[in-house]
């Protein structure tokens, strides 16, 4: 369905720590996904600290029937040969239920290799991490088609003009659509 890839340059890799950071938002197959980033060195690291990376997919939805099927690689991407690059790659969903909206990997690379010069990961401290991503279905989205309100059809009972633009409508889409119009058109005015 989509192929696509958020490419992150993080800045000031040298001060990386847990608290996570954040690349911008990318709209793939009508969703928001972005990627997090931080350093961590407990129990669950063995105490050893490691680049943990995470990708999001439409966090903070308030809707719990959504569902996207997809297959990601993460790449720590190395400055000079690609063949040296780290990936993981897995394929899940992400859902709209707790806990399904994130997934990563506590364990990406060990740090110390990832700020080590002679590895090539870091350059100006600065590196760059990419999600190549691959939307196999989403269910449960809302439909994204736009209606045509340009030309004159067999339920156009309306035609409003705004900035000059004709827009033909039917009376009864506007009222179940809005209080204000249903109050308007079928509303016990003397008006009507």
């Amino acid at each position: 369905m989509a192929d696509e890839v958020i490419r992150w340059e993080v800045d000031n890799v040298s001060s990386l720590g847990r608290a996570a950071i954040f690349s911008t938002v990318k709209t793939i197959a009508g969703l928001p996904w972005r990627m997090s980033a931080s350093v961590e060195r407990t129990y669950r690291t063995d105490n050893v600290a490691y680049l943990g990376v995470y990708l999001q997919c439409n966090e903070g939805s308030e809707s719990e029937s959504w569902n996207v099927e997809h297959e990601t690689t993460i790449v720590l991407v190395h400055r000079e040969e690609a063949e040296r690059n780290r990936e993981a790659t897995i394929k899940r969903a992400f859902n709209g239920l707790r806990w399904y909206t994130e997934w990563g990997m506590t364990r990406f690379a060990r740090w110390e290799d990832v700020l080590e010069p002679e590895e090539g990961f870091v350059v100006g401290n600065k590196m760059i991490l990419e999600a190549r991503i691959r939307v196999f279905s989403v269910q449960g989205l809302p439909s994204t088609d736009l209606l045509d309100f340009s030309a004159v059809d067999k339920v156009t009972d309306l035609i409003l003009v705004v900035e000059g633009k004709q827009i033909n409508v039917s009376k009864q889409f506007l009222a179940i659509h809005s209080p204000v119009f249903k109050t308007m058109f079928y509303g016990d005015f003397a008006e009507k």
